[in-house]
C-alpha cells in the first residue's frame, strides 16, 4: 500500500510542490519536506506496535503505558532515520 494521503494522488502533490518552489522565485529547487517526511513516515509505520506492545502486557502494564512505548519505538525509527548532523 503507498504512502499517499488519501485527499489525493501523488501527481498532485508533485504539482503543489512545484508551484511552491516557482512562488518562492526557486522553481528548480525541490520542496525539501516533501523528501525529508516521507521516509520519517515509513520508519514510524514500519515499528511493529505487537512486538512493542507484548513485553508491556506481560507485564501488567496498562493501555496508556503501553502507547508510550509504541509512540517512543515510532519517535526513536523515525530519529534513527535521520542522517547524523542534521
Amino acid at each position: 500500500m503507498p504512502l499517499t494521503p488519501a485527499a489525493g494522488s501523488p501527481a498532485k502533490y508533485g504539482a503543489v510542490n512545484a508551484t511552491r518552489a516557482a512562488a518562492r522565485g526557486h522553481e528548480h529547487d525541490v520542496y525539501q519536506p516533501a523528501q525529508r517526511l516521507p521516509p520519517l513516515l515509513k520508519a514510524a509505520v514500519a515499528v511493529d506496535s505487537a512486538a512493542v506492545a507484548a513485553p508491556a502486557i506481560e507485564r501488567g502494564l496498562a493501555r496508556p503505558a503501553i502507547g508510550e512505548l509504541v509512540r517512543a519505538a515510532r519517535t526513536q525509527a523515525m530519529a534513527d532515520t535521520v542522517p547524523s548532523g542534521l
